[in-house]
């Protein structure tokens, strides 16, 4: 039961470091380590205005049922103290900081890309060289897979170097891939188009 004192105390009469202002030294919780939800805060501090103010009560009683109460108390602080030092909090990063680690990424992985698509028409054009047709078509599928992976990217970075990609697959598969009987020359300046597409790409875009 809470005495008649703490019964007509208003709700929010004080605030948090008001009431704890006029509780005694000895009987005072750090303001930092006070309950965030409200309705056990509340509770709490009635029930220690109730006992700090009841003079009827033995003083081992009154220390007793104020360490009772407090126990609650002391449990979430030490739960949160054993938190805190076995998971600290990490510093977060800057957005922009964020958003820089994330543009190198994207621009390492197009390099990578880049240079793979780069070796699979070398080895085309050896392919073709040799007049080894079937082989060429082989690393060309593979380059055209590759490709999709970047398209998008490549299109909205550099329109120009799009339009010469563009073309250049259009010659290849018009000399090798779609003809019956396949055009060395136009495979080869096919090859050579898209190489040197992606030479440009990389020297304005991805520098």
């Amino acid at each position: 039961m809470l005495s008649s004192a703490s019964a007509n105390s208003p709700v929010g009469k004080y605030s948090d470091s008001a009431f704890l202002g006029k509780l005694p030294t000895s009987f005072r919780v750090p303001h930092f380590f006070s309950l965030r939800f409200s309705l056990t805060r509340l509770v709490i501090f009635l029930r220690l205005e109730s006992l700090v103010r009841n003079n009827s009560l033995s003083r081992e009683s009154r220390t007793q049922q104020i360490v009772l109460l407090l126990l609650p108390v002391v449990g979430v602080v030490a739960l949160r103290v054993i938190t805190f030092i076995r998971h600290p909090p990490r510093p977060a990063e800057s957005t922009a900081a964020n958003t820089e680690k994330v543009m190198d990424t994207d621009l390492a992985e197009q390099k990578a890309v880049v240079t793979e698509l780069k070796k699979y028409l070398a080895e085309a054009t050896e392919a073709v060289n040799a007049g080894n047709f079937a082989e060429a078509k082989e690393h060309y599928n593979a380059f055209h897979d590759k490709w999709t992976t970047i398209e998008q990217d490549f299109k909205e970075k550099s329109s120009s170097n799009y339009q010469e990609m563009e073309e250049g697959m259009d010659k290849v598969k018009s000399s090798l891939i779609n003809a019956a009987t396949p055009d060395k020359g136009g495979v080869i300046a096919g090859l050579q188009r898209l190489t040197r597409a992606l030479d440009d790409y990389t020297r304005t875009v991805l520098r």
